[in-house]
């Protein structure tokens, strides 16, 4: 008996054969010990590799390419972005000027595609 899946297996097979387990049955004693040897075992295992490793650096941060390009407008300018992802452009514009102190205008020209000012 190794592990507590094997144990609660044993368990339902008692129980659906109608088997009645009384704290005096054979049964009981030796379900309790199973569980008991499959819980030592599960105590044994570890559940990581618990070396402690010193100076090992972080990995570089990734960063993302920007998408749009907000850095890099100043106010007055514009750009035009397809119709099918202007949602998506004009939300990513909302949180860039929230996080930059910027603002936005983002307008369907009407011919397939949306266009984005920067106004502060």
């Amino acid at each position: 008996m190794s592990t507590l899946e094997e144990v609660g297996e044993k368990i339902l097979v008692c129980l659906d054969s109608g088997v009645a387990v009384s704290p005096q049955s054979a049964i009981h004693d030796y379900l309790r010990a199973a569980l008991a040897e499959a819980e030592a075992q599960a105590d044994a295992e570890p559940c990581c590799d618990s070396r402690i490793e010193k100076n090992v650096p972080l990995p570089a941060r990734h960063k993302a390419l920007a998408q749009y390009p907000f850095a890099s407008m100043e106010s007055g300018d514009s750009f035009s972005v397809s119709i099918d992802k202007f949602v998506r452009a004009r939300n990513a514009a909302s949180q860039y000027g929230k996080r930059h102190g910027m603002r936005f205008v983002c307008k369907n020209t009407g011919d397939g595609a949306g266009r984005i000012w920067r106004l502060e």
